[in-house]
């Protein structure tokens, strides 16, 4: 978890995402026992991106569209379940809802990082 309390702490430094953003994801962290002591890509991506969907939405900025075909691709992921239910537990550590548009790259991050992991374990 070092890794990513790091990775985080320098985002925020260079005010990349915000105090909220900061604070939340680091709650996530610890709720879902992400565990990265080193340098671990794909839970960078998904760590990043979900505190930048934070700080997007604190601000009101635009939310980009999701890329065609992501839903479906993350739907046919064994990790699919998995990585669904690590959705809703972010999406119950939020103080707002998360923009239906923001869902299938926070999913296809989750799956991916389950994969990885998964990978290394095995």
């Amino acid at each position: 978890m070092k890794y990513a309390n790091d990775r985080l702490a320098f985002l925020l430094k260079q005010e990349v995402i915000t105090p909220l953003a900061y604070d939340i994801t680091l709650q996530i962290i610890q709720q879902l026992q992400i565990n990265t002591p080193s340098r671990h890509e794909a839970a960078e991506m998904m760590l990043t991106h979900l505190a930048m969907v934070v700080t997007r939405i604190e601000q009101n900025e635009a939310l980009p569209l999701p890329a065609p075909g992501i839903e479906e691709e993350v739907k046919s992921s064994p990790y699919y379940s998995q990585a669904k239910e690590m959705f809703e537990a972010i999406q119950a550590n939020l103080p707002y809802v998360l923009p239906t548009q923001e869902h299938g790259f926070i999913m296809a991050h989750l799956a991916n990082y389950l994969a990885q992991v998964d990978t290394k374990e095995g």
